[in-house]
């Protein structure tokens, strides 16, 4: 049975002609999985209308064409729904399409919509309004407000905005209530971000995912004009966090008390709000169509050359060379194990078979699932060790890579390749390791390709606990 998919058209927002849409729609939808509609919108808060009316009526998907504000616009109509948005990029600055890597040309985003892979992810609220990539208040919200009255778009504009504010922009003070309580403190910005950027691939938080059930709460002191240079250079090239202006901690609900009323933003809309700001997230709620490759996607030019300025001047380098070196989660336990173990495991799976023992640390689940030693003394014990393995130099290259060799098996059940209870181990392992990367990671398409999407629940759960 075909699904069905309504496209919302937004024929004034965004940089692009959408005039010649419905004929890239047609020609690029892979019609024995769709029947399609095609609607424009004709006023402001049609699409919501649309999109609200699409999902009572159990449309599958409902696809937003346009900018931020028109995602956001169809996105908080689906929120609590079955409905899942898709996503053809046309804005100028897609901060959510380029947070889940959906290709900024229709063709490309229309074949992510015919492979029909769905999430169902987080999304946060700004005294209630919906937000899916960032909202904040101060300095974002200033330029915000500016740009949206300059009638300008793209990345030059945003630039100059930037720039040419942030010369008079005055800093404020806030009181900031979170889980840890209260404290008072000068900002020059404070963003909530769910994603990672707020567009135009300006990064303000790098680290951000939409399925961790926090929202990554970034606050900025003030700097000077010449040190401000530098803190746009590190928000476009994702290195943002490694300036020691730049603070950053995760939450799920955040309390805000500013001087005087003004402008917040709202996935880059101005919103006037007065002095009291309640943000919160809400954890898997909100259906998307999302990139599966998405992992596989290079870092464009600007990022990488950024990025290799970062690591040879900064003094965060030795820093974590010296984190490592202390080995704080006693890793070198698994190196050790898989000394001499881990090649013949790797050639196995490649064959499709498992034949020995060695499963708890190759693929490392959750301390306290298993009852044995071995599950005991190779347990993962958090969040923070689950990071800190993969993004050892040995341990997180390998896992990717025997990761990799499992998608390479084709007509493989895990039963058949593991089977029991190893099968379930993996399930554990790889819910595990998904659940601290973004979206389309190839540990989550081992999971749609094993498990149906299915993550282990029992892990999710100890990882909420």
């Amino acid at each position: 049975m075909k699904k069905r998919i309504l496209f919302i058209i937004n024929p004034i927002s965004g940089t692009r002609r959408k005039k010649r849409m419905p004929e890239e729609i047609e020609r690029h939808l892979d019609h024995s999985r769709y029947e399609y509609e095609v609607r424009f919108t004709t006023h402001a808060g049609h699409a919501a209308e649309m999109a609200g009316a699409a999902a009572k009526d159990g449309v599958d998907v409902v696809v937003a064409v346009g900018g931020d504000g028109t995602v956001n616009e169809v996105a908080r109509s689906l929120v609590h729904t079955e409905t899942a948005l898709g996503i053809i990029p046309c804005g100028s600055g897609n901060g959510l399409a380029r947070h889940l890597q959906i290709p900024q040309n229709a063709k490309g985003a229309i074949e992510i919509i015919n492979q029909g892979v769905i999430h169902c992810l987080d999304y946060g609220k700004i005294n209630g309004r919906p937000f899916f990539c960032t909202c904040g208040m101060g300095f974002d919200a200033f330029v915000s407000k500016k740009f949206a009255e300059s009638g300008k778009r793209g990345l030059i504009q945003y630039a100059r905005n930037t720039i040419g504010v942030g010369l008079t922009y005055k800093p404020e003070t806030y009181i900031i209530t979170d889980e840890n309580g209260s404290r008072t403190q000068e900002a020059f910005l404070i963003a909530c971000a769910n994603a990672s950027q707020y567009g135009n691939n300006a990064y303000i938080a790098p680290t951000a995912s939409m399925k961790d059930g926090l929202m990554d709460v970034i606050i900025l002191d003030p700097f000077n004009t010449i040190e401000g240079a530098h803190v746009l250079l590190q928000m476009f090239t994702k290195n943002l966090l490694s300036n020691n202006h730049t603070h950053l901690y995760k939450s799920r609900h955040l309390h805000v008390t500013r001087e005087k009323e003004g402008a917040v933003h709202c996935d880059g809309d101005p919103v006037m709000m007065g002095r009291e700001i309640d943000v919160e997230l809400v954890p898997r709620s909100f259906n998307v169509v999302v990139n599966p490759q998405a992992h596989d996607k290079h870092k464009n030019y600007l990022q990488e050359f950024g990025e290799n300025l970062e690591r040879i001047f900064s003094p965060e380098t030795d820093r974590r060379l010296k984190q490592t070196a202390t080995d704080t989660f006693n890793l070198q336990r698994f190196v050790d194990a898989q000394q001499g173990i881990y090649e013949r495991a790797l050639d196995e799976i490649s064959h499709g078979r498992k034949l020995t023992h060695w499963m708890w640390f190759i693929f490392p689940q959750m301390k306290g699932l298993g009852h044995s030693a071995m599950s005991k003394h190779y347990g993962i014990q958090s969040r923070e060790e689950a990071v800190a393995y993969l993004e050892h130099p040995v341990l997180g290259k390998r896992l990717v890579e025997i990761s990799r060799a499992l998608l390479n098996l084709k007509s493989k059940s895990a039963f058949e390749v593991f089977g029991k209870p190893d099968d379930m181990k993996l399930q554990s392992s790889m819910t595990l390791f998904s659940s601290i990367l973004e979206e389309g990671n190839v540990f989550e398409r081992v999971l749609i390709e094993y498990f149906d999407g299915r993550p282990c629940k029992h892990t999710l759960k100890m990882l909420e606990g």
